[in-house]
């Protein structure tokens, strides 16, 4: 397991100097650059961060022997494409779910009753799961990837609708995951809403994901929300016979996070 990150900064005279001192060479202008945090420039690297006010962005990667030996795993998007609609105004909300027990000031309690909606059919290119922006506890797959690797899981799948003509799309399904697990969060601090008291824990980026009490299904969700702000979703996971599949299948466009032992 390695610990990531992922900087970005402006650049101007002033940082290439000191990050250069640091042993980091950049242009000026926007730059960006990863370091592992067992690197030895880390620590003058994350002083400086701090000083000139860079985006630190924290991935951890996992080794192979780390994926295949996790009873459960987590599934973090390698992409996002496009928007659910209608997005004006996020008028998705309205036209997908049922919100009688949405709370509107930290996202949680909303409940799928009606099929996403896409602008156009989605772009693939290497691809096969994709994840939309704003929507992040569900996973979009090409109908013959679900068919052959989700399907044979007892996974349902929903329509994908085209916005303007209400058709449904040919080339995408939604996985329909309705099983949900408790995850271990007794390292993690929540924060209950004002508003509901339903409580939002950060979204776990260092090291392990949590792991769930125990698998309802080969893929299914966290009881527990994730998220800050307005924005909450659901940690989506998979059992390890199911990621062997995946695996074994290739599958672009998702990543994996082993969840702890």
């Amino acid at each position: 397991m390695k610990i990531m990150h992922h900087i970005g900064l402006a650049v101007e005279e002033a940082e290439r100097q000191a990050f250069l001192a640091a042993g980091v060479e950049l242009e000026t202008g926007f730059a960006a650059f990863q370091i592992e945090e067992s690197d030895a420039r880390w620590p003058a690297v994350e002083a400086l961060a701090r000083r000139f006010g860079a985006v630190d962005t924290v991935s951890t990667k996992f080794s192979a022997a780390e994926l295949k030996g996790a009873q459960y795993l987590a599934l973090a998007p390698a992409w996002h494409h496009g928007y659910p609609e209608p997005s004006e105004d996020r008028g998705y909300l309205a036209a997908t779910y049922d919100l009688s027990g949405y709370c509107e000031a930290c996202g949680t309690g909303k409940r799928q009753v009606e099929p996403f909606r896409f602008a156009k059919a989605p772009v693939w290119g290497k691809n096969d799961v994709l994840q939309l922006n704003w929507v992040f506890d569900e996973y979009f797959v090409k109908p013959e990837v679900w068919s052959a690797l989700f399907e044979p899981f007892g996974i349902a799948c929903r329509p994908v609708l085209l916005q303007k003509s209400g058709a449904a799309l040919d080339s995408v399904v939604q996985l329909d995951v309705h099983a949900q697990a408790g995850l271990d969060l007794s390292h993690l601090t929540g924060t209950p809403c004002s508003c509901c008291g339903r409580t939002k824990y950060p979204p776990p980026s260092r090291g392990f994901h949590p792991r769930p009490q125990a698998a309802p299904a080969a893929a299914f969700k966290s009881a527990q929300y994730f998220g800050s702000g307005a924005s909450a979703s659901q940690a989506f996971l998979v059992t390890q016979e199911l990621y062997a599949k995946l695996a074994a299948a290739n599958i672009k466009g998702v990543n994996f996070k082993p969840c702890a032992s």
